[in-house]
C-alpha cells in the first residue's frame, strides 16, 4: 500500500515507530528496544522524559487511528508507537542499569503480550485509543513492579 502524500508518510512513520513496525518478526519487541534507546536519551531530563511520553501518547492515539484506516484493519500489527509509549512508561523514574532495563523490558513485554486485567479491556476501546491504552497499562504494571523490586531488593547493580 503506497502513500498518497506527505501526510500519509509522516503519520505512518510515526505510527509505525519510524517504520520499525514493518519488521517481519517481533516488530513490537524490536520497537520496544527502540523505546529503551529513547528512554536512555531522555533519562537525564525527567521533565522532558515525562513530556515526550505524554506527547507520544496524545499524538499516538490519532496516528494509530489514522494508520488503522490506512492499513484497513482495526489494530494493524505495523502500528508500534504504542510499544514505544509503553516502554517509556515502564522505564520512567527507574535507575538506568542493565539489570533494571533488562528486567523492565522482559516484564513489559510479558504484560503487553498477556494483557492482565484491565489491559485487555482497555484494548477494546475504540480505534487508536484501544491500540495505545493496553500498552500504557502494561507499562504502568511493569514500572510499578520494577519499582517494588528495586525498593525491596536494591537491584541497581550495573
Amino acid at each position: 500500500m503506497g502513500f498518497r502524500g506527505w501526510k500519509d508518510a509522516v503519520v505512518i512513520a510515526f505510527a509505525t515507530g519510524s517504520f520499525l513496525g514493518y519488521v517481519p518478526i517481533a516488530s513490537g519487541t524490536v520497537t520496544s528496544l527502540a523505546g529503551i534507546v529513547l528512554a536512555y536519551l531522555l533519562m537525564p531530563h525527567p521533565a522532558l522524559f515525562l513530556f515526550v511520553t505524554v506527547l507520544i501518547f496524545l499524538l499516538g492515539v490519532p496516528a494509530a487511528s489514522y494508520a488503522g484506516k490506512f492499513f484497513g484493519r482495526e489494530d494493524p500489527g505495523e502500528v508500534t508507537i504504542d510499544e514505544i509509549c509503553g516502554m517509556l512508561i515502564a522505564l520512567y523514574a527507574l535507575p538506568f542499569t542493565w539489570v533494571v532495563v533488562v528486567s523492565t523490558f522482559i516484564l513489559y513485554r510479558i504484560f503487553d503480550i498477556f494483557k492482565p486485567f484491565p489491559a485487555r479491556q482497555f484494548e477494546s476501546l475504540p480505534s487508536g485509543l484501544g491500540i495505545m491504552a493496553d500498552d500504557v497499562v502494561a507499562g504502568f504494571y511493569a514500572n510499578i513492579c520494577i519499582h517494588l523490586l528495586v525498593w525491596l531488593f536494591r537491584i541497581v547493580a550495573a
